[in-house]
């Protein structure tokens, strides 16, 4: 018997592609993802402790927590509507006091929520303090200022009515 031939297949020829470069790294917004415009940074004597006393009386949502080896606070971050609030333990890298650490504080940090008056509440019972009662004012807001556990100072506000800006001026 006869062997059969056996074609042979044409040399492949491959193609040359030029290499692509590589792409360019990506770029990243100038303020960070997810995250508004200005921050407010609060120092607190206890970080974990405060976490849950914002999430539990003024409704906000922890969204970031990193703690220490000894499982302290090293920075924490919640979220209410499209604001973030940033909070922290004092340490060596962070030179940052508490209101207990300056006998106070001369800020306050100014929250719009839907409902001035179950905010209030929710507060009390977390066992913040009520500076000032929810109270309507002149331009249209109606307000409450809280003392939070830590010496902190927040004023709650809800918009009631609209006050055209003439009728303000004194």
């Amino acid at each position: 018997m006869a062997k059969a031939k056996v074609k042979a297949k044409p040399a492949r020829k491959f193609k040359t592609v030029a290499r692509k470069p590589a792409p360019a790294p990506k770029k990243v917004h100038w303020h960070g993802p997810k995250m508004p415009i200005i921050t407010p940074y609060l120092s607190v004597r206890d970080g974990i402790a405060a976490l849950a006393f914002y999430e539990k009386a003024f409704g906000f949502k922890r969204r970031f927590e990193m703690k220490t080896p000894e499982g302290r606070l090293r920075h924490g971050e919640l979220e209410h509507a499209n604001g973030v609030i940033m909070v922290g333990e004092p340490g060596p890298d962070m030179r940052g006091k508490t209101p207990a650490d300056v006998g106070g504080t001369p800020v306050s940090l100014y929250v719009y929520v839907p409902d001035v008056d179950a905010t209030a509440r929710a507060a009390k019972a977390a066992g913040g303090t009520i500076a000032q009662e929810p109270t309507d004012q002149f331009y249209g807001d109606r307000t409450c200022e809280i003392r939070d556990p830590e010496g902190h100072s927040w004023c709650f506000a809800t918009h009631v009515k609209d006050v055209n800006p003439e009728d303000m001026k004194g």
